[in-house]
C-alpha cells in the first residue's frame, strides 16, 4: 500500500512538472498568429521583427505594449500570446527601412484583425505580409 501511494504521489508529481502546457497556461499565453514577410519580389525577407500593437480606443493612438515575432530565414514568422482584436503590425527589418524616427515607423503600420480563437501555440492566422521597396507594409 505505501509502495502505491509513493507511485500515484510520484505520477502527480510529474504530471505536474509536465512540459504540456495546460489550458490556464495557454489561456494566459493567447494564441498564436502566423505569416510570411517577403518583398515586392516575392523574395522572402529573413531577421525582420513583426510587432502588433493592441489598437487603442482612439485609432489615431497607438499604445507602446505590443508582441514582437522575428522572421527566419524563409521569411516565416509567429507571434505568441495575442488575444482576439484589432492590431497595427508593424514590420521592422534591417537595412534601408530601418525607421528615422518614431512617426516614421507609426506611418509604416498596417491594420490587422486577429481571429477569436482557443488559446494554442498552433497558428490561427497565415497571413502573407509584403513590403515594397518604399518600406510600405500589406498584408494578404
Amino acid at each position: 500500500m505505501k509502495q502505491l501511494i509513493t507511485i500515484f504521489g510520484l505520477a502527480l508529481l510529474l504530471t505536474a512538472c509536465s512540459k504540456t502546457p495546460s489550458e490556464a497556461y495557454l489561456a494566459r499565453q493567447g494564441i498564436t498568429v502566423c505569416g510570411t514577410l517577403s518583398d515586392d519580389n516575392h523574395q522572402p525577407v529573413a531577421n525582420a521583427f513583426i510587432e502588433l500593437h493592441h489598437t487603442a480606443k482612439d485609432p489615431s493612438v497607438v499604445q507602446s505594449r505590443y508582441q514582437v515575432g522575428r522572421t527566419n530565414n524563409k521569411g516565416q514568422f509567429e507571434v505568441q500570446g495575442i488575444t482576439q482584436g484589432q492590431y497595427w503590425m508593424a514590420v521592422v527589418p534591417k537595412g534601408q527601412c530601418n525607421p528615422k524616427s518614431k512617426d516614421e515607423n507609426e506611418a509604416r503600420r498596417v491594420s490587422v484583425d486577429v481571429p477569436n480563437g482557443t488559446p494554442s501555440p498552433q497558428c490561427k492566422t497565415q497571413w502573407q505580409v509584403v513590403q515594397d521597396a518604399s518600406c510600405k507594409v500589406t498584408v494578404q
